[in-house]
């Protein structure tokens, strides 16, 4: 069986979407906005939708939290789940920093 693998990388101030064969993911959005110039939670939602997912069925996602050099802040680990919705739980991200978060999905 082959197993898709979609990866997407969401800015702080604008999304990207990256995409593998037919199947990209869209709509990133976190605590329900697409481009959020701030978040004011310690325990933000993050959710995301597919375009052109014909046969594609999200099986697992990773969650990772990026900082603006570039460093990795925090990771879901794999959640076995098709919901294309995550809460994060309490994060210790530091005030007035820009983050990014990147998504995995098979």
């Amino acid at each position: 069986m082959v197993k898709t693998h979609l990866i997407a990388i969401a800015l702080a101030t604008s999304f990207m979407t990256c995409s593998c064969s037919k199947i990209s993911i869209s709509q990133m959005r976190c605590e329900y906005l697409e481009s959020p110039i701030s978040v004011d939670t310690k325990s933000p939602r993050f959710n995301w939708s597919f375009t052109q997912h014909d046969d594609f069925f999200q099986k697992s996602f990773v969650l990772n939290i990026i900082s603006k050099d570039g460093s990795y802040r925090w990771n879901s680990g794999e959640v076995d789940s098709p919901l294309m919705f995550f809460q994060t739980d309490n994060l210790n991200l530091e005030p007035c920093s820009d983050y990014r978060w990147e998504l995995e999905v098979t």
